[in-house]
């Protein structure tokens, strides 16, 4: 597309007088013209193109519809234009053969002539896309939307042993901060996770994070989950104490806050020496439901969803970051939060 910029010159001619000091009238300035009011186009023009998540490549043929009466096919460069004879909000339905039904919508302001469209389909060729993997990791089997941080969290490592107070089965509602250092590699597992292993999983979305420790006061009691609207990922290393707890290492996330669909807002971990805490694939794990993973079958007690999951995942229990894990994270990362199976946006989301 060809843009002409339109640039207006106001010229101010000086005379000037030498050598002398009287006779001449005083020179008049000029006057400044008002600025024009662009005129309201009459038919808004929709230019985009439309290529292929990790596939790469244009997707031809693809129909490209926006509201109910206007839509396109792509050429052979993926490449559409479609016309709008009123501004406003409208869905984008795009269907191409071997690929994903996206749903989306899109803004058509009233002073602009041209909006550009640009979406990435999701491939239907598993051995690409996997709907069933995406689905089970990040929708809770497809029956809800997506989970994840909207803007980049803190973390906060706390740098004493907590004793638990209160438990229910394999979690701990209620601790004790104690006088006891954690181990060394507590620490320094949080922070390589989270430096290396976070861009990873998210297409490097999630990267420089800003790390922090913290020593309560000895003494103090905490519960669990209890400021998970801080942006926060708090990473705490949990002991049983008295109480009968579980001892298994876990994490707690919030969905809920602001005016996103699908928003972490916060997350708490509780790590601990039970269950090889000291491994860095279990801290990889529970900082990665933090991120948005989970493991949506598993039962109270039961260890075989880890071990059934329907591609290789860092949800297993070895904990090791697979390429399914990079390639759809960096999915989960780029569509907005709460998007819906099988590539439906949430209402009000642009397209992306």
């Amino acid at each position: 597309m060809n843009f002409r910029s339109v640039v207006l010159v106001t010229v101010v001619l000086y005379a000037g007088a030498c050598g002398g000091s009287g006779g001449g009238s005083s020179p008049v300035a000029p006057t400044t013209p008002a600025p024009s009011t662009p005129a309201t186009p009459t038919i808004w023009t929709v230019n985009g193109t439309i290529t292929a998540w990790l596939k790469g490549g244009s997707v031809t043929n693809a129909n490209v519809s926006i509201g109910n009466t206007a839509s396109a096919w792509t050429g052979s460069n993926g490449a559409f234009t479609v016309q709008i004879d009123q501004p406003g909000t409208y869905p984008v339905t795009i269907e191409a053969p071997g690929f994903h039904t996206s749903n989306s919508e899109i803004e058509i302001k009233t002073q602009s002539a041209f909006t550009n469209l640009f979406r990435k389909v999701l491939p239907a060729d598993t051995n690409y896309f996997d709907l069933n993997f995406y689905d089970h990791v990040f929708r809770t089997n497809g029956t809800t939307g997506t989970k994840r941080w909207t803007t980049t969290p803190a973390v906060e490592i706390w740098t004493k042993k907590m004793k638990c107070l209160v438990a229910l089965g394999n979690l701990c509602l209620q601790y004790e901060v104690t006088a006891t250092p954690t181990p060394i590699h507590f620490e320094s597992l949080t922070r390589a996770v989270v430096n290396i292993d976070f861009p990873q999983l998210t297409g490097n979305v999630i990267s420089g994070v800003n790390i922090t420790t913290k020593s309560h006061p000895t003494g103090t009691i905490l519960n669990f989950a209890s400021e998970l609207t801080s942006h926060t990922i708090y990473v705490a290393y949990m002991t049983r104490g008295s109480t009968s707890f579980g001892g298994a290492s876990y994490a707690g996330t919030a969905s809920t806050g602001g005016n996103v669909a699908g928003q972490i807002t916060g997350s708490e971990i509780h790590l601990n020496s039970y269950f090889q805490a000291d491994k860095v694939g279990t801290y990889r794990h529970e900082l990665a439901h933090a991120l948005g993973w989970n493991h949506p079958s598993v039962a109270a007690g039961s260890l075989t969803e880890y071990d059934s999951m329907p591609r290789r995942s860092v949800m297993e229990r070895p904990g090791i970051i697979s390429s399914w894990d990079k390639s759809h994270g960096a999915i989960l990362y780029t569509r907005p939060a709460g998007s819906a199976s099988p590539d439906t946006d949430p209402t009000g989301s642009s397209v992306q």
